[in-house]
């Protein structure tokens, strides 16, 4: 229970006076109807009283003093002032009030005093200020009590609880709590002890909270008396490997955004604001979306499906695929390490249906793939460039390379297999080409095969280009055998198999063919001639 010491008058004027060696709290009066003034100061150290009787401001030497009290007490009498106008009463026993009556001649003044004896004469007051810290005052007989000890205790947590030495105000400031606290005050001023008790309150609550999102990630959120709080540090930490942890800056909005943790973690966050801190704890955990499954169709025509749980790749997921309309891609796949299946260039308009099966989960998707020709390029020869440039990055070469291209070809060759020999131009024919093209067949051989028939290498009267000679005036490709007779390139033989006097590898001729009918010049029989490509007798004649 706190105790009061006061040193209470009841004059029309408050006086502090200053008594050496030590100070004194001073309690002064005036007599209405004369110059006379009485005053009482007690000594802090001892407790004793002094009583100054004054005429305006000079000492009233040798005027009569009578004291009483109201309880016992040595101090009451009859005493005389002393040259400086004073008189001396002892520290009383206890708390009361005495009444002072100085006569000097024909003027008199009377006054009540309350004396407090020494052990009671501090006194210990607690109070809040505007922005939530507080105060401790330390008086004494109701003067300021310089370098006494304070002892601040407290019922809860309390960042103010410690020991403090008041100063020359008397004083010690205490920090504002972080909720409702009730402090105790212990002074000490050399023998003399006293307490003091208060209650403090919060006026700025600052507050740091935590909460999870739907999608897993988290915010940070810092108030000050529930309004948001800009510019305040907020330092994240975890018990297991987070990447939301390290120190942010909160927004406008008083808020910092955490990523979503890749496993259950208990966060600690900390905010601070000038000297106001906050601190809390929460438990994240990543949000299981599940099992997705996704397809989606690339530029060529083929299209990738992609199994993911939790965002992450499925390996070894079963995938099933089915169609409306027939489709080469339909089957069952299982997925690599990327999460992903492969599916084939549709040959017409199709919707798919996407079945993802991994262990427990299932997930389903559907699709619609376009037919896409010449895998998006403009024509089959920039597809097939690109494809050969692609096997070429990769490292192919030799037969693995040829057999490559060779299968890419067949595959995807846009020209219907079998076509009709009625059929229009082939795609990349112009009409232009066609019409041309149907003239010379209505014409017959041009003037430069006619001269070359019978000429190896050279059937129907078409020519083969660049030294390559071809079955019915097409042309062979990469050294592949050539039929009927006729030369493969690269210096390759074929079967000898030879017709209208052809002539074998060793030189020799069929022996049924006429060589009257082939040794005209130009011809290929042993006489030799010009041959195709710019070579005399295909490479052997002259």
């Amino acid at each position: 229970m706190m105790r009061k010491q006061l040193a209470v008058f009841l004059a029309a004027v408050l006086v502090l006076t200053a008594v050496a060696p030590a100070a004194v709290s001073a309690q002064e009066t005036t007599d209405s109807t004369t110059d006379l003034t009485l005053s009482l100061a007690q000594d802090p150290a001892t407790g004793n009283a002094t009583v100054t009787v004054t005429n305006g401001s000079d000492a009233v030497a040798g005027a009569t003093v009578n004291v009483t009290a109201s309880a016992t007490y040595d101090g009451a009498g009859q005493y005389t002032t002393d040259a400086n106008g004073t008189i001396e009463l002892p520290n009383p026993p206890q708390t009361l009030d005495a009444t002072i009556e100085a006569t000097d001649g024909d003027n008199v003044v009377t006054e009540t005093f309350t004396l407090v004896p020494v052990k009671q004469s501090i006194d210990v007051a607690v109070t809040s200020n505007d922005d939530g810290t507080a105060v401790v005052t330390v008086t004494q007989y109701g003067d300021a009590l310089e370098g006494a000890t304070a002892k601040v205790e407290s019922d809860v947590a309390y960042a103010g609880n410690g020991t403090y030495t008041t100063d020359a105000d008397g004083t010690v400031a205490l920090p504002e709590p972080t909720e409702t606290t009730n402090v105790d005050v212990t002074v000490t001023s050399g023998d003399l002890e006293a307490f003091g008790e208060g209650t403090i309150e919060p006026i700025a609550e600052f507050e740091v909270a935590l909460a999870a999102n739907d999608d897993g990630t988290a915010t940070v959120t810092v108030t000050r008396d529930d309004g948001a709080v800009e510019g305040a540090n907020v330092t994240v930490s975890s018990d297991v490997a987070y990447a939301g942890n390290g120190t942010y800056t909160t927004d406008a909005n008083g808020t910092v955004a955490l990523p979503e943790p890749s496993e259950t973690v208990n966060v600690t966050v900390t905010a601070d604001d000038g000297d106001d801190e906050a601190t809390t704890e929460t438990g994240l955990s990543p949000v299981d979306t599940g099992l997705a499954v996704d397809a989606v169709q690339n530029d060529d025509g083929t299209a990738v499906v992609t199994v993911t749980d939790d965002g992450a790749a499925v390996d070894n997921a079963t995938v099933n695929v089915t169609s409306d309309v027939a489709y080469a891609g339909n089957g069952s796949y299982t997925t690599g390490t990327n999460g992903t299946v492969d599916l084939p260039n549709p040959e017409e308009n199709v919707t798919i249906t996407v079945t993802a099966i991994n262990g427990t989960e299932e997930a389903t998707t559907t699709a619609a793939l376009e037919a896409v020709e010449n895998g998006g390029f403009k024509n089959f020869g920039l597809w097939i460039s690109s494809y050969v440039q692609q096997l070429k990055t990769e490292g192919y070469h030799g037969a693995e390379f040829g057999q490559a291209v060779s299968e890419f070809a067949t595959e995807n060759n846009p020209g219907a297999d079998n076509r009709p020999d009625h059929a229009g131009p082939k795609d990349d024919e112009s009409e232009e080409d066609a019409e041309a093209a149907e003239e010379d067949d209505k014409r017959g051989p041009p003037e430069h095969a006619k001269k070359n028939k019978g000429k190896p290498g050279a059937e129907d009267g078409d020519e083969a280009e660049d030294g390559e000679d071809a079955e019915d005036g097409d042309e062979a490709e990469d050294g592949e055998d050539a039929e009927d007779g006729d030369e493969a390139e690269d210096g390759e033989d074929t079967d000898c198999d030879v017709e209208d006097g052809d002539e074998c590898e060793d030189g020799s001729t069929d022996a049924t063919d006429d060589e009257d009918e082939d040794d005209a010049p130009g011809n290929s029989g042993n006489k030799g001639g010009n041959g195709n490509g710019g070579g005399n007798g295909n490479g052997r004649g002259k």
